[in-house]
């Protein structure tokens, strides 16, 4: 029989890795309504404040798992459609690519924890050179 602590660790373990792996491709209307949010964020002084002061702190494990994530789809769009500006691309294309990439989900993850090692180097790099710049 599990006790307590048991299990709660084991959900504090898959916590971050389980919401990334869960998430479905968006659709058209999903991705506008997320963009036009965003937009309406960025402005918000508290929000400018925020995000300047996370970039001189090194990032936690989660977020170096969750940019991990996204470097992760990024190597597989780019194996599996060679150079495209996925960023350019229209929502529609967007889609498909997600859609198929959908199918290979169980990679994603595999090469993300890969890749956390490396960033998480790179991430206290750029902190230690933010700090010895100078900069407030």
């Amino acid at each position: 029989m599990k006790t307590f602590s048991n299990i709660t660790a084991d959900i504090e373990k898959s916590k971050g890795l389980h919401d990334l792996q869960e998430r479905k491709p968006l659709n058209i209307a999903q991705r506008r309504k997320l963009a036009i949010r965003m937009k309406r964020l960025s402005k918000s002084g508290a929000f400018k404040k925020k995000r300047e002061l996370s970039l001189r702190r090194v990032a936690t494990g989660d977020k170096l798992m969750k940019r991990a994530m996204k470097r992760a789809k990024m190597v597989m769009i780019k194996k599996f459609y060679g150079n495209i500006d996925y960023a350019n691309l229209p929502i529609s294309a967007k889609m498909k690519i997600d859609m198929q990439l959908q199918k290979k989900a169980s990679m994603i993850p595999k090469i993300a924890k890969k890749l956390v090692r490396i960033m998480r180097k790179q991430e206290v790099e750029r902190v230690r050179k933010l700090k010895a710049g100078g900069n407030k």
